[in-house]
This record gives structure tokens, sequence and C-alpha cells, in this order.
């Protein structure tokens, strides 16, 4: 148990100890017995939630839009406050208000800049993104940043 508390706090240092038996607790697969009343400690579900505490209060941050040649943008964004991405997902509208369809799921946390190509001249596009971390069998996420757009002249 002490390999995962480590683990816990090693990913996360401003765990509480209420904080680190809750999250032990809830991390318990019940060894059904007829003669006991047991559980198996799963450290790697642990380590997640205790990840997943400081990750699901992140925000990330677009910031910017710059056209390039060829009817190409280059989206910008700051993660800088977010701990532990795993995957950057890009998202684009042909209106504010529109159906956001994710453009490019980009992998690591050191690209903060993704080049969107084949635009149309005259439209204008919009952008969102957020980030993702493996948790259990699947993703979590992060809040979508704001909102920029670009006109395509």
């Amino acid at each position: 148990m002490s390999s995962a508390i480590g683990l816990m706090l090693s990913v996360n240092p401003d765990l509480s100890v209420s904080q680190i038996k809750k999250i032990l607790y809830s991390s318990v697969t019940d060894l059904k017995s007829s003669y006991l009343s047991c559980g198996l400690l799963n450290a790697g579900l642990s380590v997640q939630k205790a990840k997943y505490k400081v990750f699901k209060n992140s925000v990330v941050h677009l910031t910017g839009i710059e056209k390039l040649s060829g009817n190409r943008v280059k989206v910008k964004w700051n993660n800088l406050n977010v701990y532990g991405p795993e995957k950057m997902l890009i998202y684009r509208s042909a209106s504010k208000n529109g159906k956001y369809e994710n453009i490019k799921s980009i992998p690591g946390e050191d690209n903060c800049t993704y080049i969107d190509t084949n635009l149309t001249t005259g439209k204008t596009y919009y952008y969102k993104i957020r980030v993702a971390m493996k948790y259990g069998g699947g993703y979590k996420y992060t809040p979508y940043s704001e909102i920029k757009s670009i006109k395509l002249k």
C-alpha cells in the first residue's frame, strides 16, 4: 500500500491524508468469499484517480490563430496549467454555435501548435481545444477552451 501512496503523491503531491484514504478505499476490487470480507487494492486505478483530481480542474487556453500561406492556419494554445496531458484534441466549426468536428488528436504535451490545411477562402472558421488523459478503459477530458475564429481572405 505504501508504494501505491508514493505513486499517488508523485502525480499529485497536494493530496491530503483524507483524500488518499478516500481514493484508496474507492480503488479496491471486492474479493467475494464466503469466508472473508476483503478486497484487493488496484494501485493503477488509485494513481489514475489521484492524477485526475488535478487534471479535471485544468484549463487549456487557445492563445491565437494565425493565417499562413496557401489557405492554412496555425492554431496555438498554452497548456502550462494542464497537468499530465496525454492528447490534445482540436475542434473546428463553420459557425460559432454550430457543430464542432474533432479534426485532430495530437499525442504528448510538448506540441502546442497545429496547422490546419485545405481551408476555403472567404470562410470563417471557429476553433476550440481540450485535453484528454487515460482513465480506466477510456479517457477523461478537461473543459473546452475558449472559442477563437479566423476569416480567410
